[in-house]
């Protein structure tokens, strides 16, 4: 198979999502669009709704002190939209999926900007596919 020059399958992938505001308890939809330029083999595709922990990580050395950036993902909700199927070149396909951000879900927030790090909670939709003999292709 002639994959792109990157090892990933040639197709456009991509997601999107309904509002741009939501609060706990409410409903995200978010439809999956792929439209592969070649044939190949997904052995899964899933969507996810994931919070995003941005925190500052203290690092004490023999030469002093310096901070880094951590990112912790925590996947919330998981859906699969496609397995084990070939998916055929110019045979576009979509997939919905709903997902209800939990009541007791932390808001989207900032912390203090620390030499150049934001800490902060963020929430994003991924999407995954994972490709027989090829690099697998992320949405986020």
């Amino acid at each position: 198979m002639p994959f792109s020059e990157f090892g990933r399958p040639k197709a456009d992938f991509n997601i999107r999502m309904s509002g741009d505001t939501l609060e706990p308890g409410d409903e995200l939809a978010a439809r999956v669009a792929l439209l592969p330029r070649e044939d190949f083999h997904v052995r899964m595709g899933k969507v996810e709704l994931v919070r995003l922990e941005t925190y500052i990580q203290t690092v004490r050395h023999q030469y002093g002190v310096s901070y880094d950036k951590r990112t912790h993902p925590s996947v919330v909700a998981s859906e699969t939209f496609m397995e084990n199927q070939i998916v055929r070149r110019l045979g576009g396909s979509s997939s919905d999926a709903t997902f209800v951000l939990p009541k007791d879900a932390i808001p989207t927030l900032s912390g203090s900007i620390f030499q150049k790090i934001q800490p902060g909670i963020a929430w994003e939709i991924r999407a995954l596919l994972d490709v027989t003999r090829a690099r697998d292709m992320r949405l986020s």
